[in-house]
């Protein structure tokens, strides 16, 4: 599934955590397992994984991500835009 949502936020990275999060629940509000997420910014996907450190802005919206991806079998990747369907 694909889904498009307008945001108007301070930062690109901060919107893309925020779809993030609004597509991950909705999964988890629907029940739906096995969920595969890929998003364009690499940074995000990092900070999600753990491997970068979230700004302060972006901290408890991370952590939201984390633990909803713990209640489903969630698998992240970057999606390059150049091959985005």
């Amino acid at each position: 599934m694909a889904f498009a949502n307008p945001t108007q936020f301070y930062t690109n990275n901060f919107s893309e955590a925020h779809v993030a999060l609004i597509g991950i629940s909705w999964c988890c509000n629907n029940h739906i397992q096995n969920i595969e997420m890929e998003l364009d910014s690499m940074i995000i996907v990092n900070m999600i994984k753990g491997n970068a450190k979230p700004s302060c802005r972006l901290h408890s919206m991370i952590d939201d991500i984390r633990q909803k991806m713990h209640q489903r079998n969630v698998k992240i990747s970057n999606c390059f835009r150049e091959r985005c369907p």
